[in-house]
Order: structure tokens, then sequence, then C-alpha cells
């Protein structure tokens, strides 16, 4: 009997220890999920601002170009801000565009 209630005691005493390492890893890896997730959110935050930013001043460059060809009765800088609301668009202003939309789909 005093052998079986140490063998009892012994594997008690491993599955304890096995138990207490598995808590401890599961409670590092939600450590790490978390970090990594709030550093994913930060830098998903900080390319929405500046391609935010980014479509802000190309609308204030359009709007100023335009008001420059009305007030200056230089018709090519009217055509430069028409063609730039047309579409006159650079392929990284493009990527951003869409990263934007692509955004405002998925938090709607």
């Amino acid at each position: 009997v005093q052998g079986l209630d140490e063998d009892y005691r012994s594997h008690a005493k491993s599955a304890d220890m096995r138990i207490e390492f598995l808590s401890m890893a599961e409670v590092a890896r939600k450590d790490e999920d978390t970090k990594h997730n709030k550093t994913w959110n930060l830098a998903n935050q900080v390319d929405v601002i500046q391609s935010l930013i980014s479509q802000q001043m190309r609308s204030v460059k359009i709007e100023l170009l335009a008001d420059l060809g009305r007030h200056s009765g230089q018709p090519g800088i009217a055509r430069a801000a028409a063609g730039a609301e047309e579409g006159g668009l650079s392929s990284h202003e493009k990527a951003a565009d869409e990263k934007i939309k692509r955004l405002q789909e998925c938090y709607q």
C-alpha cells in the first residue's frame, strides 16, 4: 500500500508540474499574441492615417492648382488640375486609394 501511495504521489506531482508548465506556456503565448496584435493594429492605423493624409493633400493640391489656373488665367495650370482630378494618380496613390477602399469595406 505504501508503494502505491508513493507512486500515486509522484505521478500526481509530475502531472501538476506538467499542468503548470503548460499553463505558463499558454500565458506566454497569449502575451505574445496580444503584443503582436497591438503591433499589427498600430502599423495598420499608421498606414490608414498616411493614406488619408496623402488623399487629403492630393485634393488640396488639385484645388490649389485649379484656383491658381483660374486666377492667373493660365489654362495649362487649370488643365493640369483637371487631369489630376480625372485620374492622373501615381501608382503609389492608386495603391493607397485601393487600401483605403478595402479598409472601409472591412469596417462596414
